[in-house]
C-alpha cells in the first residue's frame, strides 16, 4: 500500500518483462520514458551520462525561484537538496518509473511510443480542508524518426498530482498549496551526421501548474530550455562542445510583494569533452563544464538541481545563488 517505502530496492536500473513480434514491443516494469531516451540520444556522448548528461538539464526546473520569496527559509540550507519545501524538482518527467509501454514497428525510418504510469501511490484521503486527495499518474507520448544521416523526436509528457504525492500538510501550508498538479513537458530534438562530424539539437518547454489555496488564485510555473551540441571523430580521437540555456522561470499568478522578484533564475551552461579511444571497447576522456547561473539561478552541471536561491551553501551539493560552478575531470570508460 501507499504507507510503506523500500530504502534500498533492487531495480534502480531499467528492469522488465515484454513481448516483441510483428505488433512491435509491450513492456511492464520499471522503464525509462521514451524522453529519457530521445535526450540521451542527442548527448552525443557514450551512454548519456557525465557531465555533459542532457538528462542532468531536461525534466529539471529551479522551482526554488518561484518560491523563495514567501518563505522564510529561503536563505538557509534547512530544505532537503533538490526539493523546494519536499516539492521535487520534476527530475521524474526524464527519470525511470514503473509502467508499461508500447512502442510501434518502424515504418520507413518512423516509430511511435507511449508509456503509462499508474496511480499506485493515491491519496486515500484529503490532507486537510483546503489540500486535495491526490490521484498521481503519469504518461509520455514519444515520436521518432531516423533514417540515413538524419534523426528527429518529439515527446509530450504528463504528470498529475506526481510532483506533489510526498508532500505532508506542513509541505503544502508553507507553498501555499493544494497539492493538485499538472505539469505538461514538451521536448523537440534532432541530429545530422556529415562525415565524421555530427550536430544535435534540443529543445523542451516545462509548464508546471499548481493549485493554490483559497484566496491564492492560480500558479504557473514555466521554463525553456535549448541545447546545441557537435561531436567530430578523427581516429582514435573525439570532441563534443556543448551549450546549454536554461531559461528564466516565467511565474504567473502569485501576487508580487514590494521587494520580491521572481527572474534571472536561469543558467547558461558551456561544457567541453575529448575522448581518445584505446581499443573498441576502452575510452579515456577528459571533461570541462562552465555553469554561470544568473543571480536568482543555483543550477549545477553535476544533476541540475532546485535549491533556494540565496541558499548560504555548505550542504552536499548546495550552492549560492548565482555561483557558477565549474568541473574538470578525466574518466575510463569501459563497456563489457
Amino acid at each position: 500500500n501507499n504507507t510503506q517505502t523500500m530504502a534500498n530496492g533492487w531495480n534502480t536500473r531499467t528492469t522488465f518483462v515484454g513481448l516483441t513480434g510483428g505488433f512491435g514491443q509491450v513492456l511492464v516494469g520499471y522503464l525509462n520514458p521514451p524522453r529519457r531516451g530521445y535526450a540521451v540520444r542527442n548527448a552525443l556522448v557514450p551512454g548519456g551520462t557525465g557531465p555533459l548528461a542532457v538528462v542532468n538539464y531536461a525534466g529539471r526546473i529551479n522551482l526554488g525561484a518561484a518560491f523563495a520569496p514567501l518563505n522564510a527559509a529561503a536563505n538557509t540550507t534547512a530544505n532537503t537538496f533538490g526539493t523546494t519545501n519536499g516539492l521535487s524538482n520534476l527530475s521524474s518527467i526524464t527519470s525511470r518509473t514503473q509502467g508499461v509501454s508500447y512502442k510501434t514497428p518502424t515504418f520507413d525510418g518512423f516509430d511511435a511510443e507511449i508509456m503509462y504510469t499508474p496511480n499506485e501511490s493515491a491519496g486515500n484521503v484529503a490532507l486537510s480542508a483546503t489540500q486535495a486527495k491526490l490521484d498521481p499518474s503519469l504518461w509520455n507520448l514519444g515520436l521518432n524518426y531516423a533514417r540515413g544521416p538524419f534523426n528527429m523526436q518529439f515527446s509530450y509528457a504528463r504528470l498529475n498530482d506526481w510532483t506533489t504525492q510526498s508532500l505532508t500538510s506542513a509541505n503544502l501550508t508553507a507553498l501555499g498549496i493544494t497539492g493538485r498538479e499538472r505539469t505538461d513537458a514538451w521536448m523537440l530534438g534532432g541530429g545530422y551526421a556529415f562525415g565524421a562530424t555530427t550536430v544535435a539539437a534540443l529543445f523542451e518547454r516545462v509548464d508546471v501548474g499548481l493549485g493554490q489555496q483559497p484566496g491564492l488564485g492560480a500558479l504557473n510555473i514555466k521554463r525553456d530550455l535549448w541545447m546545441l551540441r557537435g561531436r567530430h571523430t578523427v581516429g582514435p580521437h573525439n570532441v563534443v562542445l556543448s551549450y546549454t540555456r536554461l531559461g528564466d522561470n516565467s511565474v504567473d499568478g502569485r501576487a508580487l510583494a514590494a521587494g520580491f522578484t521572481y527572474g534571472e533564475s536561469g543558467a547558461d551552461v558551456y561544457a567541453l569533452r575529448y575522448g581518445y579511444n584505446f581499443s573498441r571497447r576502452t575510452e579515456v576522456n577528459f571533461v570541462y563544464s562552465d555553469t554561470r547561473n544568473k543571480k536568482n539561478g543555483n543550477y549545477q552541471t553535476a544533476g541540475v538541481s532546485s535549491m533556494f536561491p540565496g541558499g548560504t551553501g555548505g550542504g552536499a551539493g548546495v550552492i549560492n545563488a548565482g555561483a557558477d560552478p565549474r568541473i574538470i575531470g578525466v574518466g575510463l570508460r569501459h563497456t563489457f
